[in-house]
Formats: C-alpha cells, sequence, structure tokens
C-alpha cells in the first residue's frame, strides 16, 4: 500500500511539473503596448470612416462567423455589416466623425475592449445636412494573425437630419423688393 501511494504522488508530482503554467497576468508595460495597438487600429477606423474607405473596414473587422455588430436597430454578421456600412455610405457625399473620450481596457494579450464616443457631421448626396450626436461605439478586439481585429461592436446615437432654410431660397427667387 505505501508502494502504491508513494508511486501516485511521484506520478502526480511529474504531472504538476509537466502542466503548463498559467498565463501570467500582463505587466503594466506590455498592457501599456497593448493599448497603443489597439488605439492606432481605433485611429484607422476612424480614419477610414471618415473617407468612406470600405476596404479599409473589410481589413478591420474580422470576417469569421462568430463576428457580430449591432448598429443602432440591427444586428448583423460580418458580410451584412459590410453591406449595410455600404449602403449608408453610398447615400452621403461626406461624413466626419469627431473623438470625444475613448477607452480601452486590455483583458488579455489577446483580447482588448475599446469605447469609441464623439459625434459625426456629414451631408447626403442630395446635400442634406445631418448629424449623429452622442455617437458610441463599442468593439471587441481580437488577436488574429499578429493583427488586432474588431470581432463585435455596438453602435448607438442619436441622428439628426438638419432642415433646409427655405425662407432664404424663397426670398432669393422673389427677386428685389
Amino acid at each position: 500500500m505505501k508502494k502504491l501511494l508513494s508511486v501516485t504522488l511521484i506520478l502526480f508530482l511529474f504531472m504538476m511539473s509537466c502542466a503548463p503554467e498559467g498565463e501570467k497576468p500582463l505587466t503594466s508595460e506590455q498592457k501599456e503596448t497593448l493599448q497603443s495597438e489597439v488605439a492606432k487600429r481605433v485611429d484607422e477606423i476612424v480614419a477610414g470612416a471618415n473617407k468612406m474607405d470600405l476596404e479599409t473596414m473589410k481589413e478591420i473587422y474580422w470576417n469569421d462567423p462568430s463576428f457580430l455588430a449591432v448598429s443602432f436597430d440591427k444586428t448583423f454578421g460580418y458580410e451584412g455589416y459590410m453591406k449595410d456600412t455600404e449602403d449608408i455610405w453610398s447615400g452621403m457625399s461626406m461624413i466626419n466623425f469627431q473623438e470625444m473620450n475613448r477607452q480601452i481596457m486590455i483583458l488579455d494579450n489577446q483580447t482588448a475592449y475599446a469605447v469609441f464616443g464623439g459625434f459625426a457631421e456629414g451631408e447626403t448626396q442630395e446635400g442634406q445636412e445631418m448629424k449623429i450626436e452622442d455617437f458610441y461605439a463599442s468593439m471587441l478586439f481580437r488577436k488574429v494573425d499578429g493583427t488586432w481585429k474588431v470581432a463585435g461592436t455596438h453602435e448607438s446615437g442619436i441622428f439628426v437630419v438638419m432642415e433646409q432654410d427655405t425662407s432664404e431660397v424663397a426670398q432669393d427667387a422673389s427677386g428685389p423688393n
């Protein structure tokens, strides 16, 4: 019995010594480096959106069956989100997102959570001015093949369409008094 207990203890210790170590917590420096990497990706998203560059978005957002987007009043997979973005941008002549705040939390060396808050001003192809007030995008980032990708996003804001001032047009059309 003593022999069996000794062998079991030796096997247990051997197995424990061969088991992979748990993931060590990230240092402050490692977290800062990862936050900087994610911040650059957020900057690329804003720049791509301001240029209405769908190819940039397709590169940054993760084309994976697990991708999930909640955008205002709809939920999408990757393809649906890209199609919705393309449809919206096709009706616009310009859009300009402005950042008011940003928070990035590193969850581990492969996962980060970022929140972008701000507003946008834009114009439709017909010249109608619009705004998105209180815009927020929360984004779950995953490191895929060494590159940070958006694995999920939730966007919200208040769309405001500016009314065109028709009194000035009517006054100009009436001619001099």
